[in-house]
């Protein structure tokens, strides 16, 4: 079945609505990206998928069938895969017992070989597979959270802020490569990305949030325009962060 996320007219938040007219769709084969600036509710967003945050109204769709609400196991066994800001990994496990954690929906026998798998596909990840989490860099904590995401096998991935205290050129690697590739192998890819003009170049499609609502959808390269000659309501966009890390 082709992977397909689509929000229809939802109204986000927690206690309150914190952003409202949230409407699109993604599809296999596709990264969108989300942005806007800071407290915008772009990560409210993707919390409204996985139950992370309250949908007050609207409805969520998975492959045509309704998950609004859905908790976050139902939504993993639907093939739904999301990886937070922070919090992604668990610190004190290895990265095989990380991997194994996120193999839970696997029938046993299966796991081993989605492990191997997953360290082919991180090969950075394969010498320190009896390494603690809270160990590795940087680079390699955001691959090893994208890998334990990856253990379920999903057909839409959430990623909440993958570049976060990454530095530049690891970043641009991380879009342009990883997530390209995933959204290359028949996977639909929401991302939400404070890089503005970084993750508007490696997208296809992007939703431009603010004053408390998706103020527009279209092709990832006019909402670059966009932000290019406009700014995301009046705030600078583009600045990259400091190099922090490397993979």
């Amino acid at each position: 079945m082709t992977a397909n996320l689509e929000l229809r007219a939802v109204a986000a938040g927690y206690s309150e609505v914190i952003v409202r007219n949230v409407s699109f769709t993604a599809t296999a084969n596709e990264i969108l990206a989300i942005v806007g600036v800071n407290g915008a509710g772009k990560s409210t967003i993707l919390k409204s998928v996985v139950g992370g945050s309250k949908v007050h109204s609207g409805n969520v769709y998975l492959n045509g069938g309704e998950v609004t609400g859905k908790p976050g196991d139902q939504l993993a066994k639907q093939g739904i895969g999301y990886v937070p800001q922070s919090n992604d990994i668990f610190p004190g496990l290895t990265v095989i017992e990380n991997l194994k954690m996120g193999g839970f929906l696997l029938k046993k026998r299966d796991v081993a070989g989605r492990i191997d798998q997953m360290l082919d596909r991180f090969p950075q990840l394969a010498p320190k597979r009896t390494t603690h989490a809270d160990k590795l860099s940087g680079g390699e904590r955001k691959q090893l959270a994208i890998a334990r995401a990856l253990m379920s096998e999903p057909t839409v991935l959430l990623l909440d802020e993958p570049t976060s205290n990454l530095s530049p050129n690891v970043a641009e690697n991380l879009l342009f490569t990883w997530v390209r590739e995933l959204a290359d192998e028949s996977r639909a890819i929401v991302v939400v990305e404070q890089r503005v003009e970084m993750v508007l170049e490696a997208a296809d499609t992007a939703c431009l949030v603010g004053g408390g609502a998706m103020q527009l959808v279209a092709p990832a390269k006019e909402i670059l325009e966009i932000v290019r000659t406009q700014g995301l309501l009046g705030e600078e966009v583009g600045t990259e962060q400091s190099d922090v890390d490397t993979w």
